[in-house]
């Protein structure tokens, strides 16, 4: 029996809803067949599709908008690298001019102090050496067509004042090989300018920027100072007097020696040597 109850309470909610249900769906339709309704569900349409458009619109502005950024910055990139390209053409024409101005003054240097040089020779550039100031050769760009000769001596200017840079070991026709003054096989006679001491200067090898003078005798290191200058002696050599070959930087002077050494700068600064003299004659004014 209470089941038949409960079940009899269930089916008399259930018919109420369905009655609850079709009034409010009569009511729907009433409502939307009044005209004034009509306008309204149109007026929803219509506010409707137009905020689809006024959306489709903002879209299709942005990507026409975007698409034009692209197609700008384009074409900036573009008048960008055309700028750059003329800068980078500037640039490389002002360096020309300015590394033509620089050679026309070496040539004018050379010029006037191959005129200052009162004997024989030949100005010449350098047209091979090692890197840096460690030379183990020198090629120079005159040869046996200009009468260059082995064992002629080779000097150059640099700072205001001549150097000797070393001597011809090797002639061809139209180049020859200089030894420069590092070299183990190199030595020529020299003489302190200011206390007229003299000795030999020799190479170290390649792998040192110094020159050593040797044989000067032991009472003479009283009278040496750092920074005096060392030139050829003319004795019994090849190389002319007087031609600077470097500074004191080093005195050597032990006790119970019998000479003195000395560690010499050479006056040349070979990592920049561009152009040197081969003398031709002997004892020229320098």
């Amino acid at each position: 029996m209470a089941s038949f109850r409960i079940f009899a309470a269930l089916k008399k909610q259930k018919d109420n809803i369905l009655f609850i249900g079709c009034v409010v769906f009569s009511f729907f339709l009433l409502t939307f067949t009044h005209s004034d309704s009509r306008n309204g569900v149109e007026r929803f349409g219509f506010s409707v599709v137009s905020t689809l458009q006024k959306g489709v619109y903002v879209v299709i502005d942005f990507f026409s908008e975007t698409v034009n950024s692209i197609s700008e910055l384009k074409q900036l990139k573009a008048e960008y690298s055309d700028l750059k390209e003329m800068y980078e053409q500037q640039h490389r024409f002002l360096n020309t001019v300015e590394g033509l101005q620089i050679e026309n003054e070496l040539l004018k240097e050379q010029m006037y102090i191959s005129n200052r040089l009162t004997y024989e020779h030949i100005t010449t550039d350098v047209i091979a050496k090692d890197p840096g100031n460690f030379l183990s050769y020198v090629k120079i760009g005159c040869g046996t067509k200009q009468n260059i000769d082995k064992y002629m001596p080779v000097i150059a200017y640099q700072k205001g004042r001549y150097g000797l840079v070393g001597s011809i070991v090797d002639a061809g026709y139209s180049a020859s090989e200089v030894m420069p003054l590092f070299s183990a096989n190199f030595s020529v006679a020299a003489r302190l300018q200011s206390s007229r001491y003299e000795g030999l200067v020799s190479g170290l090898g390649y792998t040192s920027d110094f020159i050593l003078m040797k044989y000067i005798p032991q009472e003479a290191v009283d009278e040496i100072k750092i920074g005096d200058l060392v030139v050829t002696s003319g004795m019994r050599s090849i190389y002319p007097y007087g031609i600077p070959i470097g500074y004191v930087d080093r005195i050597v002077s032990g006790k119970g020696e019998i000479s003195v050494s000395l560690y010499l700068k050479p006056v040349i600064e070979f990592s920049r040597l561009e152009y040197v003299q081969v003398l031709k004659a002997q004892n020229p004014e320098l």
